[in-house]
């Protein structure tokens, strides 16, 4: 569910951490205090965003009827704010100077999307097209990875070729596991065998193309970007099988 991947709400930056609150475990009041660079509320591709200028007590989440409200709070009798309303464009953000690019989340393997992102934009302006853009992205990513894929490939085939014996191996010795285990070893030095081998490739992937996936979730420079025929918005589902009768 997108919704769900997407925060929707409160958004506190306190130092270099940014702290998100969902309205529906929000349960009691929390403040926080010391460090506070702005606060924001947001959906997926727009948020409004306080930044103090002048010193702020303390930052204060609570929920009000069906919806979760961050405030600051302060002794001064005038406070000084920058008031932000609009969209989260990475550059627009980071020009200001005010850490409010903090506020697009690029999930936990940021430091892979970060440069991912810049790689995106990079294709866009020699393709003009997002589209394309992310197909080139994508066959790039995948290049490093083909001589990997390729050993795991001939791994697997090998493991394929000797099912039979170990098999036979795990029925002989089913009584004595640190046995099965020695011969098992045995039979995959004699063969050069790696009985991980065909995962690697796959795990090695996954930072990546978790990163990716969440650029394509929140990027709003997708937002109404067309690519051929029926894609007229990258952001939003394929249509073209609600045209298709069941």
């Amino acid at each position: 569910n997108e919704k769900e991947q997407v925060h929707i709400g409160p958004v506190i930056l306190k130092e270099a951490n940014r702290m998100e609150f969902n309205k529906n475990k929000l349960t009691d009041i929390k403040t926080y205090r010391d460090g506070l660079k702005w606060i924001a509320q947001e959906d997926k591709y727009f948020f409004s965003s306080l930044v103090p200028l002048s010193v702020v007590e303390e930052a204060v989440v609570w929920k009000y009827k069906d919806d979760a409200l961050v405030a600051f709070k302060s002794k001064n009798s005038t406070n000084n704010f920058v008031l932000y309303a609009g969209p989260k464009e990475y550059d627009t953000l980071k020009a200001l100077n005010l850490n409010l690019e903090h506020i697009i989340d690029f999930g936990f393997f940021s430091i892979v999307a970060v440069p991912l992102f810049w790689v995106l934009k990079f294709f866009y302006k020699i393709l003009g097209n997002y589209g394309w853009a992310i197909i080139v992205l994508t066959l790039i990513i995948r290049i490093p990875f083909i001589p990997l894929i390729n050993k795991s490939q001939k791994s697997m085939k090998k493991m394929q070729e000797i099912q039979p014996r170990m098999a036979e191996i795990r029925e002989k010795y089913k009584k004595d596991p640190k046995r099965m285990q020695q011969e098992l070893m045995e039979l995959y030095k004699k063969h050069k065998v790696n009985p991980v081998g065909g995962c690697l490739p796959i795990l090695l992937q996954i930072p990546i193309f978790f990163a990716l996936y969440k650029i394509l979730l929140i990027a709003i420079e997708l937002r109404g970007a067309p690519f051929l025929l029926w894609i007229k918005d990258l952001s939003a589902p394929d249509t073209l099988f609600g045209h298709i009768p069941s």
